[in-house]
């Protein structure tokens, strides 16, 4: 029935549908009847079926219980190291079984083993880089010799880093991370005062920087001003290094303040700084004079700048 005032159902049946609107029911009723004539059937999977959801749903439990939760990671570049890993091998290499749990449980373990060896490797070259440039520098020491001190073959370094940019960034945040833990101790201790614990520290970098030769092995001394304009990524590891010292100087003195080992009046920040300024200062002298009679003076001006008997 027509609705439209002054319209009968004889003019609808009048109008002329658009020459497209033609073709597409032309292409359409041919389609229909192309796929009746090949038997083609359009068919939809069944919710909740076991192969299709269990399967799915198997591999999201094994994957939080034999990786997301059931390995404790070093850091986040472990983690992302090791899920790669777990990823090729399970897309490319990992066999096909009705029932893949124990394979993929096999597999699991032989990948957490590679990619422990792979840290393990990478951080054997950190290692021997930090002994060699403690002494070298960084421009003076090349890739292969590194390699060839850490016993690794010299085609894979690439494997490791992708720079030796990337390999300089690498070693020194492994090597304030040590020096750090170390600091944390030697200041944490609760068996003598703040300010005992502060000269304790000094009197500490005077033994280390004092070795080989007064060559010492103190990276953030040897390499800062070499690699300061080298690269952005290394001054950045550098002054975050360093920036991490000067705090837990700081906190030592506000400890001090507070216990009343330490009458000083300055601000702990600006006293952090400049003792560290001046102890950086004192192992360049030492270096370049090849005595350690900077560091007597230095652990001299420390005493009086935190008003210590000497």
């Amino acid at each position: 029935m027509c609705n439209v005032p002054g319209r009968s159902s004889k003019d609808d049946e009048n109008v002329v549908a658009p020459e497209s609107v033609q073709r597409y029911e032309h292409l359409a009723t041919g389609a229909v009847l192309h796929s009746q004539a090949l038997v083609i059937v359009h068919k939809f999977t069944r919710a909740c079926r076991p192969h299709t959801h269990g399967k799915a749903e198997q591999f999201t439990q094994t994957w939080l219980r034999e990786w997301a939760c059931g390995w404790t990671q070093r850091n986040s570049e472990h983690c992302k190291q090791a899920l790669a890993c777990l990823q090729h091998h399970y897309r490319r290499h990992r066999p096909q079984s009705l029932d893949d749990r124990s394979i993929f449980s096999y597999h699991w373990r032989m990948l957490i083993a590679t990619s422990t060896e792979h840290s393990e490797v990478r951080a054997n070259i950190v290692a021997v880089g930090q002994r060699i440039m403690a002494v070298k520098g960084f421009s003076a020491v090349g890739i292969n010799e590194i390699l060839t001190a850490a016993s690794v073959p010299k085609g894979s370094f690439y494997h490791y880093f992708g720079s030796k940019e990337a390999f300089g960034e690498a070693l020194l945040s492994s090597y304030f991370e040590d020096y750090l833990a170390e600091l944390d101790n030697t200041l944490g201790g609760i068996e003598s005062t703040s300010a005992q614990r502060l000269m304790n520290y000094f009197e500490s970098w005077k033994r280390t920087q004092s070795m080989l030769d007064c060559q010492g092995k103190c990276l953030a001394v040897k390499l800062g001003a070499e690699v300061a304009d080298l690269s952005e990524s290394m001054r950045t590891a550098l002054k975050n290094g360093t920036s991490q010292i000067i705090f837990r100087l700081e906190a030592a003195i506000a400890a001090g303040q507070a216990e009343k080992s330490l009458f000083i009046e300055a601000a702990p920040s600006e006293v952090a700084e400049s003792l560290y300024q001046l102890w950086v200062g004192a192992s360049i002298m030492v270096k370049i004079k090849r005595s350690t009679q900077s560091f007597d003076v230095a652990l001299a001006t420390t005493r009086q700048i935190l008003k210590l008997p000497g």
